[in-house]
Order: structure tokens, then sequence, then C-alpha cells
């Protein structure tokens, strides 16, 4: 049996693109364009998968630093409030280790917010923007 189909060209399937017919070059761009927006749209998936669980590591982050915060805030103004109620007055020491906690809480939301995410799907935007630069010379 003959593994080249009839209506093949002479010299094989992949006849050289200067021989083709505007109809087929148009075709095959065509083609390739679709094919490009397929692996475009799973690359952009796979990414899109990856920037999201790097939010939800900080927002976890974020989660246990405002849950630290709550208990050191807790712990703070019981503990210290009592020992500093000794030397001023009770509602000057809690204003006084309120603002403490409150730094440290600040310091650790801080410390989180550089963990998100600055430009999602970073890798996709780059690779249609060689695309597009690559499409555009192709067709000049």
């Amino acid at each position: 049996m003959n593994a080249v189909p009839e209506s093949a060209p002479p010299g094989g399937p992949r006849r050289h693109l200067a021989t083709r017919s505007t109809a087929e070059l148009v075709s095959l761009v065509v083609s390739k364009a679709v094919e490009l927006a397929r692996k475009e749209v799973v690359l952009a998936q796979v990414e899109l998968r990856d920037d999201i669980r790097t939010e939800l590591h900080a927002a976890r982050a974020l989660g246990f630093a405002g849950l630290g915060a709550v208990c050191a805030v807790n712990m703070l103004l019981v503990a210290v409030i009592l020992a500093l109620s000794q030397v001023m007055l009770p509602w000057v020491a809690a204003l006084v280790v309120a603002v403490a906690v409150a730094l440290v809480a600040g310091v650790v939301a801080l410390v989180a917010r550089r963990r998100l995410v600055r430009t999602p799907l970073e890798d996709t935007r780059q690779m249609l923007r060689e695309n597009a630069e690559w499409m555009h010379r192709s067709l000049h």
C-alpha cells in the first residue's frame, strides 16, 4: 500500500512555502494560530494555578499573622497591663501595650504582603507579546 496519498504534491507532503497557493498559506497560518492559541490557554491555566497557589500561601501567612496579633494583644494586655498598672494608671498602661502590639502586627503584615503576586500571568503576558511580534514579522 502506498504511504503517500495520490493527491500529495510532487516532492512529498511538505512542499516549500513559496510553491503554495495563497489559500494554502492562509490556511496554514490560521491552523498554526489556532494551535498557538490553544497552547497559550494551557500555559495561562498552569500559570494561573501557580499564582493562585502563591496567593493562598500569602493569605494563609496573613491569617496566621492576624491570629498571632490577636493572641499577642490578649496576652500582652493582660500580663503587661497588670505589671504596668503598679507604676501608672491602668488605662495608660493598656494604651502603651496596645500601641506596641499594633506595631508588631504591622511589621508582620508588611512582610506577608511582600509575598503577594505583583504581576499575575507574567509568563503568559510575555509569551503573548513575543507571539504577537512573531506574527507581525511573519506577515510583513
